[in-house]
């Protein structure tokens, strides 16, 4: 019986450590962009910063302007803050890298 929990716990080590490969949840890229926001964008989010939409996206030329000029991966997350103070300056917009680790960029959407 100990032989058999032996073998079967370097097993069960090693599936484990393959399902945290990518830790990065919703919540902490939306706090990650959150967080990088100056303190006038940040007052202008009236809500928690984890109603913040989430998505990945295409990087296209029109982005090129509001990342970082090194960035050259063609993917990238956009994580869009509802203006629900002012509502006249537009969604406050923060961009991360591909694995959601890194701010890249920021901004705001036009209304």
């Amino acid at each position: 019986m100990k032989k058999i929990i032996a073998s079967v716990l370097p097993i069960i080590a090693l599936l484990m450590s393959g399902c945290a490969e990518d830790t990065t949840t919703a919540n902490s890229k939306e706090m990650l962009a959150y967080n990088s926001l100056s303190d006038d964008d940040q007052k202008r989010i009236e809500v928690s910063p984890t109603n913040a939409t989430v998505k990945k996206i295409d990087v296209k030329d029109a982005l090129v302007k509001v990342i970082e000029s090194d960035y050259a991966k063609d993917k990238a997350y956009e994580i869009v803050f509802m203006d629900s103070k002012t509502n006249k300056e537009g969604n406050v917009v923060v961009y991360l890298d591909d694995r959601g680790k890194e701010v890249i960029g920021q901004g705001s959407l036009a209304k």
